[in-house]
């Protein structure tokens, strides 16, 4: 079985093909273009590693909105993207229909599938954007368990004077994102995380809070320093929750491509794109 994965990102794309005797892979960062051209950017590297072979099936983790018609209505980080048509695009050039659905909760799927699944968990993808997806406590892990959240545009400081993409002040995005953060992660980011989390567990009920993306993989001491900034935003007699560095690493929104390509294919039950 050829498995076709495909990470789209804010500055780039990861491609994977995996097949029962191995795996091949690579990466681009986005030439100048409109969306198409960087689109096809995408299609090209991916009929590379697929060397003439027909995939069987394929996984797609995007960031953006994408409508039932399978096209993108909104990007902010590349607003190039909107109005593509992305699944039709895929459709053509790979055949078939593709699991196309949201980049953390691809990233979620990943990880989950490497820790204990009765706790609840949160996955924050913390990158050019900052994404997010929630497994309940005791869930199934699979693709259509999780809920897929933006923790980016959740207000830390309501009317701040720094500006997130979206063009709001004071979103989490704009504080933590990898483009707002040079060098060793501020203080004041790390405040802003523990704020964010703070507020979705008055929301969701989780054990463990997954970091992933490039901001963590830059800086191993994220997590204990998150673990303490969180512990002054809970309210008293919540629990702090666990803080991980994703397993998979960048990689994640990937892994989680290939994953749920592969479980559509061998279950057509699976099968759902967003």
């Amino acid at each position: 079985m050829v498995i076709l994965g495909i990470d789209i990102g804010g500055s780039g794309a990861r491609v994977q093909v995996s097949t029962d005797t191995g795996k091949t892979g690579g990466d681009l960062r986005w030439a100048a273009g409109d969306g198409a051209f960087e689109a096809n950017q995408v299609a090209r590297l991916a009929r590379s590693l697929l060397a003439g072979r027909k995939a069987d099936a394929v996984g797609v983790a995007f960031p953006g909105s994408l409508g039932a018609d399978g096209v993108v209505g909104r990007w902010p980080n590349r607003p190039q993207w909107t109005g593509l048509p992305l699944r039709g695009l895929v459709a053509e050039w790979f055949g078939g229909q593709a699991e196309i659905r949201d980049d953390a909760l691809m990233a979620a799927y990943a990880e989950a599938t490497s820790r204990p699944s009765s706790r609840g968990m949160l996955y924050l993808g913390l990158g050019t954007g900052v994404g997010g997806a929630y497994l309940p406590p005791r869930a199934a892990v699979r693709p259509d368990a999780f809920v897929a959240c933006e923790p980016g545009h959740v207000l830390v400081w309501p009317g701040a004077g720094d500006r997130c993409a979206c063009g709001r002040g004071g979103c989490l995005q704009a504080y933590v994102a990898t483009k707002a953060t040079d060098g060793p992660v501020p203080a004041l980011a790390v405040r802003a995380l523990a704020i964010a989390v703070a507020n979705l567990a008055e929301l969701y009920r989780f054990e463990v809070v997954v970091l992933g993306g490039g901001l963590p993989a830059r800086e191993p001491e994220l997590v204990p320093r998150l673990t303490a900034a969180c512990a002054d935003w809970l309210r008293p007699g919540t629990t702090v929750p666990v803080f991980e560095p994703a397993v998979h690493g960048v990689r994640s929104s990937l892994a989680g491509a290939v994953l749920a390509a592969r479980a559509a294919a061998v279950d057509p039950t699976e099968r759902k794109s967003a």
